[in-house]
């Protein structure tokens, strides 16, 4: 499972939502996470302005 000290980076490039034909389903399992955030091309990259309720 993820870890809060690893950052994981992914090239924008090779992963594009503006590329993808279908929507994507985002699930995350994390019951003691305290927020789980989503970062992308779509909002270059921010941790902040996607956070999961």
């Amino acid at each position: 499972m993820y870890q809060a000290d690893i950052e994981w980076k992914v090239t924008p490039n090779r992963y594009s939502a503006k590329k993808m034909a279908k929507p994507v389903n985002f699930a995350c399992f994390a019951p003691k996470a305290q927020h789980v955030t989503i970062a992308g091309d779509f909002n270059h990259w921010d941790k902040q302005s996607h956070t999961m309720v």
